[in-house]
């Protein structure tokens, strides 16, 4: 009776040794990849940034300002939504689309053009350098903000630029 009840003991640590050890007898234990080989699939998406996903419309257009007048285009391009799109001053003139490769041009000749309605000959760049901040009328709720020619949104990653008025 002691050989039976020692059986299915010696059988569960032999068991679980061999499940210490994954590897299989056959794999190579250094392989190498072949760098030609297509990467491996990433299932889930990319992880949307939610830093700023609580930041009101000051706080973001401190950074934005800040970002214009120094001419940081990695974060004028990380506050950006895309496509960026522009239109003429009247509601039926055609939308165009940016993406974040033909966006820095276009944003730069935005900032030249002339204020909107401003008939002092200042530009849209003079406008942000002056504005250190919105007048509450800017923003028009919790949701949407307009500051000059440009109209930012809140999105789940927080604040964004995502629509400029051409003149």
């Amino acid at each position: 009776m002691k050989a039976a009840t020692l059986q299915p003991l010696f059988f569960l640590m032999i068991l679980t040794a061999s499940c210490k050890n994954p590897q299989t007898v056959n794999a190579p234990q250094n392989e190498k990849r072949d760098t030609l080989e297509a990467p491996p699939k990433v299932l889930a998406s990319t992880p949307i940034d939610t830093t700023f996903a609580n930041e009101n419309f000051f706080s973001f257009w401190h950074r934005f300002r800040t970002a214009v007048l120094d001419s940081d285009t990695a974060k004028i391009i990380g506050m950006t939504e895309f496509p960026f799109q522009t239109r003429g001053p009247l509601d039926d003139d055609p939308d165009t689309s940016y993406d974040k490769e033909n966006f820095i041009p276009v944003f730069y000749s935005l900032l030249d053009q002339s204020g909107g309605i401003d008939t002092s000959g200042a530009t849209e760049v003079d406008g942000i350098n002056k504005t250190f901040y919105p007048n509450k009328k800017d923003t028009y709720n919790d949701q949407q903000a307009r500051v000059g020619d440009f109209c930012f949104k809140k999105t789940g990653a927080g604040w964004k630029l995502y629509f400029a008025y051409t003149n």
